[in-house]
């Protein structure tokens, strides 16, 4: 029963619904012998099943996401060395204490701890990158992770805040002006998700400004893809999968744009 509840149920709620929408109305046209619509809904209703379940996610997101997990830090000297972490959003006028702030958002938090990981280990300045980037009232992104990283106990002297950005590629422009001509090795921090996309980006700022004497280290955090083998909920449609593939399919126009420039 309770397999049976889950496969119902995940037909019968987004975006499986709109799954189910699609077969039926496939069935209908072929009833109708209309042959173009019937394979146009059926078309419909078996890509919009494959991107939102874990098939997609482990054939096409998976090896995506993993470019750089194999690699580790290697043995580097602090004084030479800065980490910097990419924004990844902020949570407007949430209200707390009969206050209206900006909350952290999930992915600034996964790649911030992540970023929190890496200073504990090194002791390396850490420079937090991104602006408000649709000028909502509100602070910058990188001013709202900045608070939580001291609450954690990082002095503020080892925080900068790059305040300006609003793309990625403005992340790394920003970013690297700020560094002191003693850094040698920037530890990018960011979701593995967007990590391929970040540090190709970074790499061509560093060729462009001729900066040729600095080393990139990526340490990707806030992995979406589990790496566990494929169970009976794999095949079922859910959001979770559904978002996963919407990120990646964002990093993947994303890496299209910068192509073209």
């Amino acid at each position: 029963m309770f397999y049976l509840q889950k496969f119902v149920s995940s037909f019968l709620e987004l975006p499986g619904l709109f799954i189910t929408i699609f077969f039926l109305m496939a069935l209908i046209f072929l009833l109708k012998k209309n042959k173009r619509l019937f394979a146009t809904f059926l078309i419909l209703a078996c890509a919009f099943y494959f991107i939102s379940t874990d098939i997609s996610i482990n054939l096409l997101v998976r090896p995506y996401e993993n470019q750089f997990s194999e690699m580790a830090i290697p043995l580097i000297k602090p004084e030479e060395t800065v980490i910097v972490v990419f924004s990844g959003g902020v949570i407007r006028g949430v209200e707390s204490d009969d206050q209206h702030g900006d909350q952290i958002g999930p992915h600034s938090m996964m790649r911030l701890f992540k970023a929190f990981q890496v200073y504990e280990k090194t002791g390396a300045q850490v420079i937090i990158a991104g602006g408000n980037v649709y000028d909502k009232p509100g602070e910058s992104i990188s001013a709202v992770m900045g608070s939580v990283m001291e609450s954690w106990g990082v002095p503020k002297e080892k925080i900068d805040l790059e305040q300006r950005s609003k793309t990625t590629y403005e992340n790394a422009i920003y970013s690297l002006a700020m560094l002191d001509k003693t850094v040698k090795n920037i530890i990018l921090v960011t979701s593995a998700l967007h990590m391929p996309r970040a540090y190709r980006t970074f790499q061509t700022v560093i060729e462009r400004e001729k900066e040729d004497h600095l080393q990139i280290i990526p340490d990707p955090g806030d992995y979406r893809v589990e790496n566990v083998p494929m169970s009976f909920s794999s095949f079922l449609p859910n959001s979770g999968s559904l978002d996963i593939f919407s990120a990646a399919f964002h990093e993947w126009l994303g890496n299209l744009f910068y192509l073209l420039k």
